[in-house]
């Protein structure tokens, strides 16, 4: 025997679910709203004009320079401050960064302390920056300066 159905209707949207999804969206997109990681700033303590330290002796001080090169990426140069007075321009010789650690550490053992000036082309990247600051960090070199272009002289 045969059942006589009826033929089913067209299909509908059932309207419950998608308000219940659009809901649960909203209250996601506001909670994650409300969460948000604090960013903090790193403080800063400045120094007075009675704190600042009067360099005793300058031609100790060395300096750091890097500059791009096309055929072996950077140049490096490390010479005191004496020594670039007397040249006109400190070292003419380029080294190797490992060469450069090597000199930087046996600088730094001669006379811990000394202070550190960096002198980098604006096209060198700062992470060769600071993997030269990380070394004078590693062998307690901290007194560190990075020399900036004036763009007054240009």
């Amino acid at each position: 025997m045969r059942a006589n159905r009826e033929p089913d209707s067209t299909p509908g949207i059932m309207m419950e679910p998608m308000i219940d999804c659009v809901f649960l969206l909203l209250i996601f997109f506001l909670v994650s709203a409300t969460i948000r990681k604090q960013h903090s700033e790193l403080p800063i303590d400045l120094p007075d004009i009675e704190q600042t330290v009067t360099v005793k002796d300058p031609d100790d001080a060395l300096i750091i320079s890097i500059m791009p090169s096309e055929e072996r990426g950077f140049h490096y140069r490390m010479t005191t401050v004496g020594a670039a007075q007397r040249s006109a321009g400190g070292s003419r010789e380029d080294v190797t960064l490992g060469e450069l650690i090597n000199d930087l550490r046996r600088a730094a053992h001669e006379k811990p302390g000394r202070k550190v000036r960096i002198d980098a082309d604006n096209a060198v990247p700062m992470h060769v920056v600071s993997q030269i600051l990380d070394h004078c960090l590693i062998y307690r070199l901290t007194d560190i300066g990075l020399r900036t272009r004036d763009p007054a002289r240009n």
